[in-house]
């Protein structure tokens, strides 16, 4: 196949996915009954609160998908040098990906195909440790929020408020002990 064959099997691929993920959020959106609910609801709010916040939903997102960019960039910079725009481009095709596939397993896919083709293994292994960084800091945070809410709002009896700390405490622990580990 010449470069210009595959050049526009390339954007017909291209085409075809974009398409492809247009239908399925379509279809999505319009059989879903809790968004329905979702609709009603909203009807019942002031419009200005709700232009509010949407408007800091939709920045919010910028932000996250700006951030998950940021970090591909870092993540993949000792293996190869990418744009920013590049980081963009690949956390997109990612989360386009990602929609298809079950537990989310085309983001890697979707990424890594904007490395060249003898980098790719190593970006998705750049990916998953990543991930577990990510997953790392979820739950110390997270454990740290679950005792900061038990305290605060003291939902327990005050025996079990002398309990929670120390679970927690050893899984922040652990977690963090794993990552400052040589081996």
């Amino acid at each position: 196949m010449t470069s210009k064959y595959k050049k526009i099997f390339s954007y017909l691929i291209k085409i075809a996915i974009v398409v492809f993920a247009f239908w399925f959020i379509y279809i999505k959106l319009t059989t879903n009954n809790d968004l329905k609910s979702f609709g009603r609801l909203i009807k019942d709010m002031p419009e200005h609160q709700m232009e509010i916040i949407l408007a800091v939903v939709v920045g919010l997102m910028f932000v996250n998908w700006g951030l998950e960019a940021l970090k591909w960039k870092r993540l993949v910079s000792s293996i190869e040098k990418i744009s920013l725009w590049k980081a963009i481009e690949s956390v997109f095709c990612g989360l386009t990906w990602a929609v298809f596939t079950p537990n989310r397993i085309g983001e890697y896919g979707g990424r890594v195909f904007f490395l060249s083709p003898k980098r790719r293994i190593i970006g998705v292994v750049a990916m998953a440790v990543g991930n577990i960084g990510q997953l790392v800091l979820t739950n110390v945070f997270g454990s740290i929020a679950i005792c900061a809410f038990i305290y605060k709002f003291n939902l327990l009896d005050y025996r079990f408020l002398l309990f929670v700390p120390w679970p927690v405490l050893s899984v922040c622990f652990f977690w963090s002990s794993s990552l400052t580990s040589d081996g």
